[in-house]
């Protein structure tokens, strides 16, 4: 299907980019896509962020080994897990000039935490 240049007032892209080696080629097309004056969303997770906390030290110790497991995961692909937070200074080098950024981060209160430690 061929898409035309300027024809989309919104674009939306919710962890796509993240899974993408080469990533630019996508986030440019959908620049290209978009309408003058339209919005391009982008929603990507930096999961260098995620931390244990409120855990029993043997339980943070097996949570926050996972994350260094996730990014050689993601290198041995070719991609980036920490790219959400690149993603405005991409977009910015990439042209566009009116941004808007809006960080959530996760806290996810296991059965564990609750009964150890009051948070």
């Amino acid at each position: 299907m061929l898409l035309e240049n300027g024809g989309f007032d919104l674009i939306h892209a919710r962890y796509v980019l993240i899974h993408l080696p080469d990533f630019h080629v996508a986030l440019s097309r959908m620049i290209d896509l978009r309408k003058p004056g339209g919005w391009l969303v982008i929603e990507e997770p930096d999961f260098s962020t995620a931390r244990a906390i409120a855990l029993k030290a043997a339980a943070c110790h097996s949570v926050n080994r996972v994350n260094p497991a996730i990014s050689r995961m993601f290198a041995s692909r070719g991609m980036n897990y920490a790219l959400g937070v690149k993603i405005p200074a991409i977009c910015q080098h990439l042209g566009l000039q009116q941004l808007s950024v809006e960080k959530k981060t996760m806290l996810l209160y296991l059965k564990e935490a609750q009964e150890s430690q009051p948070l």
